[in-house]
């Protein structure tokens, strides 16, 4: 994996997504931030990304587009679910959809570096290329 590892930020513009952002820096990562899945295509038309910070539903779609977008540009890449005030219609449809974890905001920070460092191995070991015998 690439140092630093780099990771997008998917949430409408809050205290909370700042605060999150700030801990995920202080972590070691790149962070990106974006609040609509057109800019989250965009991004991934073009960056490398290690792991996804949802919050859904987004502006203009729901977590099975996001899913979509990112298998067409980034497969393999885990996307986190960001869920605020225990928003369980979000959290049951990217839980059915495949998402890799979940995080409620106001996020803890413990359990934010725990869900973070636990993504980028999930991608690390996903995307590691085994030992070809000669």
């Amino acid at each position: 994996m690439a140092w630093p590892p780099q990771i997008l930020i998917i949430a409408r513009e809050s205290d909370q997504r700042k605060k999150l952002e700030k801990l995920f820096i202080t972590s070691g990562v790149r962070v990106f931030c974006y609040s609509t899945l057109l800019e989250t295509s965009s991004f991934l038309s073009g960056q490398p990304v290690n792991a996804i910070f949802a919050e859904t539903p987004l502006p203009d779609g729901n977590f099975q587009a996001l899913r979509v977008e990112v298998e067409r540009h980034r497969k393999g890449v885990p996307i986190v679910l960001l869920i605020r005030n225990l928003d369980w219609n979000s959290y049951l449809a990217g839980m059915g959809g495949g998402a890799f974890d979940c995080l409620s905001l106001p996020a803890n920070t413990l359990e934010a570096k725990r869900v973070l460092w636990s993504a980028l191995q999930a991608f690390s070991s996903a995307n590691s290329q085994e030992p070809v015998a000669a």
